[in-house]
């Protein structure tokens, strides 16, 4: 049997990006945020019977800076082959950002040197 293609979903809302990237008030605000995080992952979770989740959560406090949070719900056992797996994905996606970027440049010097000639 074929393995399906994983189905990967872009989202990209700046201006909600914008607007969930203000800190929190305080250390209280950010960690009764979290908990009701983790709690709505978890009940997803089950509700959608997925076995393993884990999560990792970057975000600021005003006046104390950025942190970081993780979050890991199923066979803990799994945990660590997860972000190995998601650090490859992430890389891989970083890798091809760069590389557009730098076809786009070349293809932008190409178009300013053809123009000049």
């Amino acid at each position: 049997m074929a393995k399906k293609k994983q189905t990967k979903l872009p989202i990209q809302d700046e201006d909600r990006f914008h607007e969930m990237s203000k800190p929190f008030e305080d250390a209280e605000a950010a960690d009764e945020a979290i908990r009701s995080f983790h709690e709505a992952i978890y009940d997803l979770r089950c509700k959608y019977k997925i076995a393993n989740v884990s999560v990792v959560i970057k975000d600021a406090i005003a006046g104390q800076g950025q942190f970081m949070n993780n979050f890991h719900a199923g066979n803990q056992l799994e945990e660590e082959s997860m972000a190995a797996w998601h650090l490859g994905m992430a890389s891989s996606d970083r890798q091809s950002i760069i590389r557009k970027a730098m076809e786009l440049g070349a293809k932008n010097a190409l178009k300013k040197k053809n123009s000049q000639v």
